[in-house]
This record gives C-alpha cells, sequence and structure tokens, in this order.
C-alpha cells in the first residue's frame, strides 16, 4: 500500500475507481483517508501506523485520539471497511510516513490532520 502523497491524487483516484468496479478494497497506506480515497466508491482499508494519520494528534510526538478516528470514520461515509493496524519495529516510532517538505500540499496535510 502506498499513501496520498507517496502517490498522486489521480493513482489514488484511479486505485478506488478500480476497487468500486471490481468490488475489492483499496488501502489507503499510512498517511490517512485523503478526499481522494473518498471519491469513486471504492471500499477502504485504512491503514494507521505510527504517524496516527487520521486518528491522532499532536506535533512531533503523536498519539491516538479516539475522537480524530471516529470523525476520520464518519467523514469517509461507510467506505471503510476494514482497519489495518502497522506495527513499528522500534527502528522509528512515531515517526511513519514522512514526505520531504516540499512535497506536502493543503490536501496531504488534510489527510494527515
Amino acid at each position: 500500500a502506498m499513501s496520498y502523497g507517496a502517490i498522486s491524487e489521480n493513482a489514488i483516484l484511479a486505485l478506488n475507481r478500480g476497487a468500486n468496479l471490481g468490488n475489492f478494497s483499496h488501502n489507503t497506506g499510512e498517511g490517512g483517508v485523503s478526499k481522494f480515497h473518498r471519491q469513486n466508491g471504492g471500499d477502504l482499508v485504512w491503514n494507521v501506523g505510527t504517524g496516527y494519520f487520521g486518528c491522532g494528534t499532536g506535533g512531533e510526538t503523536r498519539v491516538f485520539d479516539a475522537a480524530c478516528f471516529q470523525e476520520t470514520l464518519e467523514e469517509a461515509n461507510g467506505q471503510v471497511k476494514m482497519v489495518e493496524i502497522k506495527l513499528s519495529q522500534g527502528a522509528k516510532p512515531g515517526h511513519g510516513g514522512l514526505l520531504p517538505k516540499s512535497k506536502i500540499t493543503k490536501e496531504i496535510a488534510d489527510a494527515r490532520k
């Protein structure tokens, strides 16, 4: 799975449309559930990694936030059919899904709230 930011919005839209047409799920990758994941109707597997994108709060040290998790599920309007928990091996705890600053657009920041 690759997240929005690692791959473009067009790639996410195409994968999600394909998932919808093929009646299977598309994995979000660690970057959260973007607005592009919520288009084209494909079912989603929400990948939650050590960065807690879409379900965490905090700056450098992020922590799980149940209210944020629920908000992301509600925004996905039933498309999230499964949550995949990515376990860290301890090499970079809390640092998953990092992108170079130059790649972080408003849409990527919104997905990684």
